[in-house]
C-alpha cells in the first residue's frame, strides 16, 4: 500500500476515462490507518490495505456503487 499512497501529494489512479483520485486527508488517513494497524498486527496491515484498495479499485468500474459523502457530490466507496 506504501506505493499506493505517494510522497503526501494527491494520486490519482486511472482506468481507461476514469480517474480515482486520492485527497490529502485520504491519503494521510489511509497512512495513519496502516501504522496503527503496522505496531499491531503486520498481516492485519497487509489485509487491510489490500480490501481497501480492493474496494477503492471498484469504483472505477462501477462509479455509482458508493453513497455521497454528507455535503459533497463526490462518492465514497463503501
Amino acid at each position: 500500500m506504501a506505493c499506493e499512497l505517494g510522497n503526501g501529494k494527491r494520486k490519482t489512479v486511472s482506468s481507461m476515462e476514469r480517474k480515482i483520485i486520492y485527497s490529502d486527508r485520504a491519503l494521510a488517513d489511509l497512512r495513519r490507518l496502516r501504522r496503527f494497524l503496522l505496531f499491531k498486527n503486520d498481516k492485519a496491515a497487509n489485509r487491510a490495505a489490500s480490501a481497501i484498495r480492493s474496494k477503492v479499485n471498484q469504483l472505477r468500474d462501477f462509479p455509482h456503487i458508493g453513497k455521497k459523502a454528507q455535503g459533497s457530490k463526490k462518492i465514497a466507496a463503501t
